[in-house]
C-alpha cells in the first residue's frame, strides 16, 4: 500500500491512500507539496516536517546547492553555489553508482557542514525535499539498486556528520513559485 502525504493541497495537510483521492487534492492547486511513501509513519513525519519554503528570489550571500546525474552515462555530482554572486564554492568530484538524489542528499549534507566549519551565517537553500527529509530524519531511504554500497556507505557517514551540526539553516527553494531554478543549477535539462 502506498501512503500520499499532502502538506499543501485543496484540503489542507493529510494523508490519502489512493492516488486519486491524492491527485483530486492537489490537482490545480498553487504551490502543492506531496510525496508518496510505502510506510504510514514517514508520510506522518513528512506530515510534521515543516520546511521553510521560499517562494521569492533572497537577498544576501546564501548557500545553494543542486546535483545533477546520468544513469545513462553512470555518473552524479553536486556543487555549492552563493546565491547573489553565483560564484561555485565547491563543485564536488563525479562519482559513479548513484543517483540525483544521492547527490541532493550529499550536496546538502556537504553545504551544512561546511556553513558549520566556517561559522557563516547564512541559509542553505535547496530545491530537493527529498534531501530536506532525509537530513532532519538522519537516514535516507536508498532503494535504488543504481546505489553502490561503496556510495551507500559514503551517504551514511555524511548524514551521521551533518546531524551534529545546526541544519536549522535549510530553506526549500521552490523553483515553482520562485520561477527561476536555484542558483547551484548545472543547466542539463
Amino acid at each position: 500500500m502506498k501512503y500520499y502525504a499532502v502538506r499543501v493541497g485543496h484540503d489542507g495537510p493529510k494523508i490519502y491512500t489512493s492516488w486519486d483521492e491524492c491527485s483530486k487534492a492537489v490537482k490545480g492547486c498553487k504551490g502543492a507539496d506531496f510525496k508518496s511513501f510505502s510506510v504510514k509513519e514517514d508520510a506522518e513525519f513528512y506530515l510534521e516536517l515543516k520546511p521553510f519554503v521560499l517562494d521569492k528570489y533572497p537577498t544576501g550571500h546564501h548557500i545553494t546547492v543542486d546535483a545533477s546525474s546520468s544513469i545513462k552515462q553512470n555518473f552524479w555530482e553536486f556543487q555549492m553555489v552563493w546565491s547573489d554572486t553565483k560564484e561555485v564554492i565547491y563543485r564536488s568530484p563525479t562519482y559513479k553508482d548513484g543517483t540525483n538524489n544521492t547527490g541532493e542528499v550529499m550536496g546538502l549534507c556537504y553545504a551544512a557542514i561546511y556553513r558549520s566549519k566556517n561559522k557563516l551565517n547564512c541559509f542553505i537553500y535547496t530545491d530537493s525535499k527529498t534531501a530536506i527529509s532525509a537530513l532532519h530524519k538522519g537516514h535516507y531511504n536508498m532503494k535504488s539498486e543504481l546505489i553502490s554500497l561503496e556510495t551507500r556507505k559514503m551517504l551514511e557517514d555524511i548524514i551521521v556528520e551533518a546531524m551534529m551540526v545546526d541544519t536549522n539553516c535549510i530553506v526549500h527553494w521552490n523553483n515553482g513559485l520562485i520561477g527561476i531554478e536555484i542558483p547551484a543549477d548545472f543547466g542539463r535539462k
